[in-house]
């Protein structure tokens, strides 16, 4: 299984030392005591640059009167990345846990702590593989586009939050998802669908 590359939340490269121009109009902070001083909304966006030429977006926290720039890790990575872990301990831990239940065995032992972990590991598996998912199709909602769902008898609208929040997963990847990108995964790869579906 191949490791994913980190990245973190809105990381952009440097081109030629300036700023992409999405971002140009930023106030760069360099001193201390500057940042110490600052006032910034929960609303803020701050971004951090780092010494090989990228700009990360970050979050601010003030914990105990101290002030924190804290870069944030791409979710989707977050939850892909946890999933791929637990599924390398299921599987050692699996192994370890059928024998304690074949059925050929005697005497058999319930192994409780096995068969614990064997479970909670499945579950964090599978609800991580999820959310990283549904977390990558939200991030595909463009900031100004309106979804909308035709019936006989009504029109709904529904802007980025409203999909987000009340969209439920199967109309996200069977209906939003090819009427923002005109491409239809359930068609082009009905297979790999369905595992999604069943997940």
């Amino acid at each position: 299984m191949k490791h994913i590359k980190r990245k973190f939340l809105n990381e952009v490269q440097l081109v030629d030392g300036e700023l992409p121009e999405a971002l140009k109009g930023l106030h760069q902070i360099h001193k201390k005591d500057v940042v110490n001083g600052l006032s910034l909304s929960k609303d803020a966006k701050t971004f951090l640059s780092t010494d090989n030429g990228k700009v990360i977006e970050a979050f601010y926290i003030n914990i105990d009167g101290k002030k924190y720039l804290i870069p944030e890790p791409d979710p989707v990575l977050i939850y892909f990345d946890s999933a791929q872990r637990q599924l390398k301990s299921i599987l050692s831990v699996r192994k370890e846990m059928l024998e304690n239940y074949l059925i050929d065995s005697e005497p058999r032992n319930l192994d409780i702590h096995k068969t614990y972990v064997h479970f909670e590991l499945c579950a964090v598996f599978v609800i991580s593989l999820f959310t990283s998912i549904e977390t990558f199709i939200n991030r595909s909602i463009p900031d100004d586009f309106i979804f909308t769902i035709k019936s006989k008898n009504k029109t709904e609208s529904y802007d980025k939050d409203q999909i987000q929040r009340y969209l439920s997963f199967d109309k996200k990847i069977q209906d939003f998802i090819p009427q923002v990108t005109k491409l239809s995964f359930e068609k082009s790869r009905n297979t790999n669908f369905k595992y999604i579906i069943n997940l």
